[in-house]
């Protein structure tokens, strides 16, 4: 009688292993760096933003108007917003 063999792990032709690939962390690990320059370049855009809008701000009604602006007008107009009729 043959002695108990131990169960054989079948390979296949279907089955095939990359080892050249490398492990892929189940997160990323850039997304800190990702937030903190979203972060940093919304500061940026509401500081200019913020500039612009004390420049407009200090300008004359009359030099407003010769950009089609009018005082009320000027925070709409910086943040790209329509104007109301």
């Amino acid at each position: 009688m043959c002695a108990a063999r131990a169960p054989s792990r079948k390979v296949g032709a279907m089955t095939t292993q990359n080892t050249n690939a490398p492990a892929r962390p189940s997160f990323d690990l850039l997304a800190p760096i990702h937030g903190i320059a979203t972060f940093f370049g919304g500061l940026s855009l509401a500081a200019r933003r913020a500039h612009e809008i004390e420049h407009l701000m200090s300008l004359s009604d009359d030099a407003l108007s010769r950009r089609g602006l009018k005082r009320n007008d000027i925070v709409r107009h910086v943040f790209g917003e329509p104007k109301r009729r």
